[in-house]
């Protein structure tokens, strides 16, 4: 894997980088496409959970052919680094599959 569930100052828990993540290098599937219901999508356990909301996030989703969605890198992440997602701009992206958040909550100490 190229992250790791860790200890962080936003949440209590986070992702962190395990390498150096180039910009616009795939991280890892939030959710997968049911082969059975044309639809619905399920949720990828932990790793999609484990990625705190920041409003400078480090990364965003896209939309693979496969209807998949990944999570991608906005930036070079440094191993090390915790990764970290917008979820207001995800919300507005993917309606229905992101909640946004709240407005108190912000990201101190990421690093």
């Amino acid at each position: 894997h190229v992250y790791r569930i860790a200890p962080s100052p936003i949440s209590r828990c986070g992702v962190r980088a395990m390498r150096l993540l180039k910009k616009g290098e795939m991280i890892g599937p939030i959710w997968v496409a049911d082969r059975e219901h044309l639809f619905k999508v399920h949720f990828t356990p932990w790793f999609g959970r484990g990625v705190n909301h920041c409003p400078e996030a480090n990364t965003h989703l896209l939309l693979a052919m496969d209807r998949s969605v990944w999570l991608v890198a906005s930036q070079d992440i440094a191993a090390g680094e915790e990764i970290t997602g917008n979820y207001d701009v995800a919300r507005a992206n993917f309606p229905g599959l992101v909640q946004g958040a709240d407005p108190s909550w912000t990201c101190p100490g990421r690093a």
